[in-house]
């Protein structure tokens, strides 16, 4: 199958949050909810919408508050499908109160290569749990993030220093689908090559794993993110839009390195 760089990330998206969290179909669209992380916004959202005419997304409105008020939860968000005109979204959400995402969608360009960082290990992080845990901000988001590598499809990788932690980064494999997420490293550590080396080493493992593409995402004022993105050989292939009813609990994709 092929596969745009759009559609790749919305697929691996959908798997990925499907590992932790409950789908149910609804009228107009996929609603996800996880009791376990309840306060985690990207879990309870209402995913593939597709509304066409003003009329429909207030009765999705309603149909998704109905759902998630039985659940004693509240609708975290709306991402649209893949044919949805954003601004039916736009007009009907942003006035619910609910801010606009933008994230860049890229995809591997070439196969990059670069040199490793002499000092640095990168090793599994199921193997540094507890460091691994110490790059979160706080013991939720520590939570969910370990809970996110029993999902046997994601290989979420350590840079170690000197028995320290520094960095982090992950693969999704999803069929011929490969994901970066969450590629970070510890302000101290930037602009040292850690961050690059990570990402070739990530890379490495899609091509060992034959993926046909291999995407990710940024958020759209995120000029760091971008200019590693494209130093490392990434093209930018468009954008996804969310809206969310407030800021998400976890940003996964914090490109810093």
């Amino acid at each position: 199958m092929s596969y745009s760089a759009l559609s790749a990330l919305r697929r691996a998206d959908q798997i990925f949050y499907e590992f932790l969290a409950e789908k149910e179909p609804l009228e107009f669209g996929l609603a996800f909810h996880c009791a376990e992380f309840p306060w985690a916004t990207e879990y309870h959202m209402l995913r593939e919408v597709t509304v066409r005419s003003p009329e429909q997304i207030v009765a999705a409105g309603r149909e998704a508050d109905d759902y998630y008020r039985q659940l004693d939860l509240k609708c975290g968000g709306w991402a649209g499908s893949v044919d949805q005109e954003d601004h039916i979204l736009a007009e009907h959400l942003i006035g619910q109160g609910f801010q606009q995402q933008v994230w860049r969608v890229w995809q591997m360009g070439d196969w990059p290569t670069h040199s490793a960082h002499p000092q640095l290990r990168i090793v599994p992080a199921r193997a540094m749990r507890r460091g691994y845990r110490k790059l979160w901000p706080d013991e939720p988001a520590a939570d969910l993030a370990e809970r996110q590598m029993d999902f046997p499809q994601y290989d979420m990788m350590v840079g170690v220093i000197e028995q320290q932690v520094v960095a982090r980064g992950g693969l999704q494999q999803t069929g011929e689908i490969g994901c970066l997420r969450d590629l970070w490293v510890g302000e101290l550590w930037r602009r040292q090559g850690i961050g690059r080396s990570i990402l070739v080493f990530l890379m490495e493992m899609a091509r060992r794993l034959s993926l046909r593409i291999v995407v990710t995402r940024s958020l759209q004022d995120d000029i760091l993110a971008r200019h590693f993105l494209t130093s490392a050989g990434l093209v930018e292939q468009g954008e996804l839009i969310e809206y969310l009813a407030s800021p998400a609990g976890i940003v996964i994709e914090q490109h810093r390195a």
